[in-house]
């Protein structure tokens, strides 16, 4: 089996758009013969043969076995950080089998985006979540949402199924809890946390406060502590 693995939307039976033809000859150097994964995001892989002048299309070598549907759906709603802590953020979540990611902006959020800078970041956290699932071998990608302030996101907000504030000052712990029947919400804030206001928010919103233990966790650090956790208890970690 291949070590290499790519992202292609529609499945090997296309043409190498020129990124990726430039990451698979330039960077892995690999030449016409040469085998590698190819997943679509939503779980289905094969494995191909790099071919054609340029090795600029692929050959199925053969269709590998899909990935099944999580044990149970996580949704991270994550107050946007400053530098590449959103990225770290969703690197680690997305390796750890996050199904949702919810980028959203807080009172207490110091990374202003708008116009061409938010498209641009958007696009560039959506690399990093594909980036993680092709080295972690997850074959469905994760779905990440539009930027939204918290509070509109809120208004707008479905019944969620069990959900989850973070606060390290109260709540339950995991161990405290029964399994969840559907999906599972988790809210984590930004540096310097959610505001009494936002709390508030969230809790008349269905959200209970979870505590992870005595340790305050920094931003990037909260969510995919909680989504490991959650996965050894209830998921398939």
């Amino acid at each position: 089996m291949s070590k290499h693995r790519i992202y292609l939307p529609d499945g090997p039976d296309q043409s190498l758009p020129v990124d990726r033809l430039h990451y698979l000859t330039r960077v892995l150097r690999l030449r016409p013969g040469d085998r590698l994964c190819v997943f679509d995001g939503t779980g289905a892989e094969w494995l191909a043969e790099l071919e054609g002048g340029g090795a600029s299309s692929l050959r199925v070598v053969q269709q590998l076995d899909s990935e099944p549907q999580p044990t149970v759906l996580i949704r991270l709603v994550q107050a946007v950080a400053k530098g590449d802590r959103m990225d770290t953020t969703i690197q680690k979540s997305t390796e750890l089998g996050v199904a949702e990611i919810q980028p959203v902006l807080t009172q207490r959020t110091e990374v202003k985006l708008k116009g061409e800078r938010l498209q641009r970041r958007q696009q560039h956290w959506s690399g990093v979540m594909i980036s993680a699932c092709e080295q972690s071998g997850r074959q469905r990608l994760p779905l990440l949402h539009p930027l939204q302030a918290l509070d509109s996101w809120l208004s707008q907000l479905d019944p969620v199924g069990a959900a989850y504030l973070l606060n390290p000052e109260q709540g339950h712990r995991l161990r405290e809890l029964d399994r969840p029947d559907g999906a599972i919400t988790l809210a984590v804030g930004p540096e310097g946390g959610f505001t009494e206001q936002e709390i508030t928010m969230l809790n008349n919103s269905g959200f209970a406060n979870l505590s992870l233990g005595p340790r305050v966790l920094r931003t990037e650090t909260a969510g995919p502590a909680a989504i490991a956790a959650i996965q050894a208890l209830w998921g398939d970690g």
